[in-house]
């Protein structure tokens, strides 16, 4: 199991390609993966090209994501051609988030050893989590989604003298992950008007 869906992985499909590629550049020889010349791909493939090619000078390129609505330079042609090409600038907070979001909660889960046996009381934050499970040697606490890293209060482990102790956790998405089981912790965020939700551990059994 994965929580979070994986990005694909272009480097297994094209991995034979990318080989061939690499074998060319050790040993300083030609390789292209598809044909160069223009009449492999039909009569009017030369024509066709060049039209495409035309249309896209002096044109924005377009950006996936969010942008700032700006855009950066123009480009020259190496072979002295003026492109007037110019292209978007990437919102980068935007981008950060993105790619923060692409990486996977956690890989190697087994569903069948899940244990859903974690009871979440106490205040009625904003921020209180989902769900509360395990996977047998890490805990997964399960935020609001859309909760930003900065809205996500610190956790503290409850000992069994009723103190508070460190314990290793990460953010991941909207998710905590912590490194190891616990009987009760507590999240806890606010200054005079302090908003506390414990998570407190039950006799439940794994999910079948």
């Amino acid at each position: 199991m994965t929580i979070a869906a994986a990005p694909l992985d272009l480097a297994a499909r094209h991995r034979e390609m990318l080989d061939r590629a690499r074998e060319a550049i050790r040993s300083r020889t030609f390789y292209s993966a598809f044909p160069e010349s223009a009449k492999a791909y039909g009569e009017t493939a030369m024509a066709e090209g060049q039209a495409a090619f035309d249309a896209r000078l002096g044109q924005p390129f377009a950006l996936a994501g969010a942008t700032t609505g700006a855009t950066a330079a123009t480009e020259r042609s190496p072979f002295g051609l003026p492109l007037d090409v110019r292209y978007a600038v990437a919102d980068l907070d935007a981008v950060l988030a993105d790619a923060s979001a692409a990486i996977p909660v956690s890989s190697g889960v087994d569903i069948s050893k899940l244990n859903f046996r974690y009871r979440i009381e106490g205040d009625n934050a904003p921020w209180a989590p989902r769900q509360v499970f395990d996977d047998g040697s890490k805990v997964y606490i399960e935020f609001p989604a859309g909760i930003g890293q900065g809205e996500m209060p610190p956790l503290f482990v409850i000992g069994p003298e009723g103190g508070a102790e460190l314990v290793n956790y990460r953010a991941r998405q909207n998710y905590y992950v912590v490194d190891r089981l616990f009987a009760a912790a507590e999240l806890r965020l606010g200054g005079e008007h302090q908003q506390m939700v414990r998570i407190v551990r039950t006799d439940g059994r794994p999910r079948s």
